[in-house]
């Protein structure tokens, strides 16, 4: 029988950071990761004489996907909107570009649909006494 435990990286792992992953021979099912974390895999192999010395290897997990924007704050003039917005959780990769999809409000037409690399975009040419709506 092998025993795999898990635990998050930090430099002095102490054992009672790891929790049982698997302890069996069907397969490993892991604890849900977080995203572009480390984490410290131990390996011990076990038989009717006991438990052998852990092997230890790190690894780290892949980005995820970063989490929505919170609703832009807007501020106004004729004929134009500014839409500013805070950085979201980015998943453990920076946001390279965020995609603004603006319609008239009620509508599911999209009349543009822009792609912004900072966090900020300003609306023009927009006509007066039209309610507009815009997605994040």
């Amino acid at each position: 029988d092998l025993e795999l435990c898990v635990a998050p990286h930090v430099d002095h792992v102490a054992s009672e950071g790891f929790c049982d992953a698997w302890n069996g021979r069907e397969g490993v099912q892991l604890p849900p990761l977080r995203g572009a974390t480390a984490y410290t895999l131990r390996i011990r192999a076990r038989n009717e004489a006991g438990l052998s010395e852990a092997a230890e290897v790190t690894v780290r997990t892949g980005p995820t996907v970063p989490g929505a924007p919170e609703p832009p704050r807007v501020s106004r003039r004729p004929g134009q909107l500014k839409l500013r917005w805070d950085l979201p959780e980015d998943g453990g990769s920076p946001v390279v570009e965020y995609e603004v999809r603006v319609a008239l409000s009620g509508d599911l037409t999209i009349l543009a649909q822009l792609c912004v690399e900072g966090r900020e975009v300003k609306l023009a040419g927009l006509e007066p006494g039209c309610s507009y709506s815009a997605q994040l």
